[in-house]
């Protein structure tokens, strides 16, 4: 992956955006912002958003994580129904981390 990032005398920002292209008619979009200010810690942030520019702003040094709004149908491997939902993790660090996590909240297995 390649992205831009703005580096100025208060140091380097980034916001970015993805999104999950689950079949023709349903996405999940989610920004993540990342911020290494020269004074104090690390800021990322995730917010349900198709801006790069969202993702920036909800940064924090705390970081933050966020459960899609959504659920979605789909079906597993053999064939049984299944409700998903995604939850974006953020954590401060030196190396900042996300973590994407697909939950399944219902299923035709239990």
């Amino acid at each position: 992956m390649t992205f831009t990032a703005y580096n100025d005398v208060s140091g380097t920002s980034t916001g970015l955006s993805f999104w999950a292209h689950l079949d023709e008619s349903h996405r999940f979009h989610f920004a993540i912002g990342l911020d290494a200010p020269l004074m104090g810690g690390f800021k990322p942030g995730v917010v349900e958003s198709d801006s790069a520019k969202t993702g920036l702003e909800i940064a924090t040094r705390q970081g933050n994580s966020i459960t899609s709004e959504n659920r979605y149908k789909g079906k597993d491997n053999d064939r049984n129904d299944e409700v998903i939902e995604f939850h974006v993790a953020t954590y401060p660090g030196m190396e900042i981390k996300v973590v994407i996590t697909q939950l399944i909240v219902d299923s035709d297995n239990e």
